[in-house]
C-alpha cells in the first residue's frame, strides 16, 4: 500500500490513535497490556495475537502492536514536523523564486540599458572620430591658409621690390617737360629678370 496520506486518511489515523487506551503498551508473549512505570498491568489488558502453531510470529505481532501505541504518535508528530518544514521550505522557495524572477527582470533591464549605452558610446565614438577628422582637416586647411598668407606676403614684398626697382628705372623727359619711361626700361624690373 503505497498511497499518499490524504488529509482525510490522516485524520482517521489520528482519531483511532486518540480513541485507543493510553500507552505505553507492552507485550507479554502474545498478549498486549498497558504499562505503568514500565510494569505490565494485567487489569489493563489490550488484546492478544495468536497465530496457531507459531508462537514466534504471535509474539512478534504482539510486540509490533504494543509498540504501535508509542510509534504511531511519534510518527504522526514527525510527519507534522516534516510537513511544517516542507511548507516553510516551499514558502521560502516561492519567495526566492519571486526574487529570482524579479532579479532576472532587473538584470534584463540593466542588460538592455547597457546595450543601449554601448550603442550610444559607439555613436559618440563615431561622432568624436568624425569631429577629430574634421578638426584635422580644418587644422590642415588653417595651416594651408597660413602658408598661402605667408606666400602672399612674400609675393607682395617681391612685387613691392619690383615696383620700387621699376620706379628707380631711368626716367626720360620729353620736349614738353613731361616725364616718361620706356617699357623696355621697367619690364625687367617688373618681371624680376634683372636679379
Amino acid at each position: 500500500m503505497n498511497q499518499h496520506l490524504t488529509p482525510e486518511r490522516l485524520a482517521e489515523i489520528r482519531q483511532r490513535e486518540q480513541a485507543a487506551i493510553e500507552g505505553p503498551w507492552a507485550s507479554d508473549g502474545a498478549e498486549i497490556y498497558r504499562t505503568f512505570g514500565g510494569d505490565i498491568c494485567i487489569d489493563h489488558w489490550v488484546g492478544e495475537t495468536l497465530v496457531i502453531e507459531n508462537d514466534e510470529l504471535s509474539n512478534a505481532n504482539a510486540v509490533f502492536i504494543a509498540h504501535a501505541r508509542q510509534d504511531i504518535p511519534a510518527l504522526l508528530a514527525e510527519l507534522d514536523r516534516v510537513r511544517a518544514e516542507r511548507d516553510a521550505f516551499a514558502d521560502r522557495v516561492d519567495t526566492l523564486t519571486a526574487v529570482a524572477k524579479s532579479n532576472k527582470r532587473n538584470v534584463q533591464a540593466v542588460t538592455r540599458e547597457c546595450d543601449e549605452l554601448k550603442k550610444r558610446v559607439a555613436e559618440l565614438e563615431d561622432l568624436a572620430g568624425a569631429q577629430r577628422r574634421s578638426a584635422e582637416r580644418l587644422s590642415r586647411d588653417v595651416q594651408h591658409l597660413g602658408d598661402l598668407a605667408s606666400e602672399r606676403q612674400s609675393l607682395i614684398a617681391d612685387l613691392e621690390t619690383r615696383l620700387h626697382d621699376a620706379a628707380m628705372a631711368k626716367v626720360w623727359t620729353n620736349e614738353d617737360g613731361k616725364k616718361f619711361v620706356f617699357v623696355e626700361d621697367i619690364a625687367p624690373h617688373l618681371l624680376g629678370l634683372n636679379r
